[in-house]
């Protein structure tokens, strides 16, 4: 297995990845092991923002969060790691707003805007996208 060679925002995008699985399966974690989950858990790390937005985005679409975070993890396991956007993309895929369905490319621009924009932003820019 070689190391993985990042280019443009793939490093950034397996971070998403990776940091919303974690937040998402922490529980399940302590759980595990009989342990009690604590009540304050700090989840600021440097991809709070971007983990709040995709959050977000999974809300807004309305789609099964548990379904998401099975897609994301298997694809952070199973694929490529400078290939996490589309499993990221992906795992959002089938979603609609409205009675209408949300293409590939509208998806891929929120993804990248949960990334790439800040949170006060991204809920305006989002809400356009979406039509909401």
């Amino acid at each position: 297995m070689s190391q993985a060679k990042f280019t443009g925002n793939q490093k950034t995008e397996m971070n998403l990845a990776t940091e919303f699985v974690a937040q998402k399966t922490l529980n399940g974690f302590y759980e595990m092991f009989n342990a009690d989950v604590p009540q304050n858990i700090n989840k600021s790390s440097g991809y709070a923002t971007m983990t709040k937005n995709y959050i977000s985005i999974i809300d807004k679409l309305g789609v099964n969060e548990n379904h998401v975070v099975g897609k994301v993890r298997n694809h952070i396991i199973n694929g490529e790691w400078e290939d996490q956007r589309n499993g990221l993309v992906n795992a959002l895929s089938g979603a609609e707003v409205n009675e209408k369905n949300i293409t590939t490319s509208i998806l891929s621009r929120l993804v990248d805007a949960a990334i790439l924009e800040p949170d006060y932003r991204f809920e305006r820019n989002t809400n356009k996208m979406l039509d909401l």
